[in-house]
């Protein structure tokens, strides 16, 4: 009897250490890379983007109105130009790169805020697909491939856009975060994802609605999946939707005021670029001939032809799984709907992300312009 425990002991510590070999070695991977891409980094000097990029600038803007009592939550001065509702949706970041800056200089500090985005973003992503896949190993190459994201290091490199990296943490906790809602159904459980989630809406608000279709997808699947604890996982959803809406809605309700909810520049010299910028609502994509968006201003919204043709895209891909489903049987497994889940979360990802601009008229534009290319 004493034997067989042991055993079993002997079991679960052999088990438990297997399980904790892919992360060890995740860790030390991503501690390398980071170490490298830091060396190299902070040892150069710093380049004009590094020193005068809208990270800094908004740091310093965001600090010097603290300082002096007008950054108010519900500002008087937004009709003279004295807004600070904008700098609210990356507070999280601006708070985060003062307290850094404080302490390493400038730009240094941004720059590890930036940096602990990589191995931060490969953890977070082994965690949600070691307990979504249950395996480790798949963990592992998961965490390696989302930290080595070019759209993660090319946001880093670019200094300009750390609030982006940051937000790429986010994401696969906010999953996470859904299946330990679905698991356990406790208070803590529901208090974490509001936290991340909010977390998420103050470090980069943009990013947070566009995710918002992909997390309703996973969480439409995880319904199918837990259909025992669909009710756990309801109620606990909708106490973490409270808590955002007092963490995070809240403090972004001046954008509603101020700005509609949507970034607007005025650059007249750049209407151009302020066309086939990405910093246009998703909802535009579904958004016949401006029926949603009556008096929004021209470059916001989707003509019909730009309409159509994401809607194509759409149903393509839909039809592609549809057929795929009914002709694979691997594909009806649990790891082909993983596969089927993520890939077409990708996609999706991709095609609300060009907005109104979609991947075939990019297409389209490229190939008009290089009629006379020989």
């Amino acid at each position: 009897m004493i034997s067989s425990k042991n055993e079993k002991l002997a079991g679960k510590a052999a088990e438990f250490s297997a399980d904790k070999r892919p992360l060890a070695l995740l860790c030390v991977i991503l501690g390398v890379l980071t170490l490298v891409l830091g060396w190299g980094w902070l040892r150069q000097t710093p380049s004009h983007e590094e020193l005068y990029s809208d990270t800094g600038r908004f740091t310093h803007e965001f600090v010097s109105l603290f300082l002096s009592g007008k950054c108010l939550w519900w500002s008087p001065n937004f009709m003279q130009g004295g807004s600070s509702a904008g700098y609210f949706a990356v507070s999280f970041v601006l708070f985060l790169a003062a307290f850094l800056e404080r302490i390493f200089g400038n730009p240094e500090g941004i720059k590890l805020l930036a940096l602990f985005c990589v191995p931060a973003a490969g953890l977070a992503a082994y965690a949600f697909v070691r307990k979504v896949s249950g395996n480790g190993w798949t963990g592992l190459w998961a965490g390696l491939i989302y930290a080595t994201s070019a759209q993660i290091l090319l946001r880093i490199a670019s200094f300009e856009h750390t609030a982006s990296a940051v937000a790429y943490v986010f994401i696969p906790l906010i999953l996470l975060c859904f299946l330990k809602v679905a698991e356990e159904g406790s208070w803590r459980a529901s208090a974490l994802l509001g936290l991340v989630w909010s977390a998420l809406m103050l470090t980069y608000a943009k990013l947070a609605f566009m995710f918002l279709p992909l997390a309703l997808v996973f969480y439409i699947w995880l319904l199918r999946e837990r259909s025992s604890q669909r009710t756990v996982l309801v109620r606990g959803t909708l106490v973490a939707l409270g808590l955002v809406f007092l963490m995070a809605v809240v403090i972004l309700l001046p954008l509603q005021r101020e700005y509609q909810w949507v970034a607007a520049f005025q650059f007249d010299n750049f209407a151009g670029w302020q066309q086939a910028f990405s910093l246009k609502s998703f909802l535009s994509v579904l958004d016949r001939n401006n029926g949603l968006f009556a008096a929004m201003r021209p470059e916001f919204t989707a003509d019909r032809g730009q309409f159509y043709i994401g809607l194509l895209t759409f149903f393509s891909v839909a039809v592609v799984f549809w057929w795929a489903r009914r002709n694979a049987a691997w594909l009806a497994t649990r790891e082909g709907v993983l596969l089927r889940l993520f890939v077409g979360m990708t996609l999706l990802a991709l095609w609300l992300s060009q907005g109104p601009f979609s991947v075939f008229t990019g297409l389209q534009e490229f190939l008009k312009g290089s009629i006379k290319a020989p």
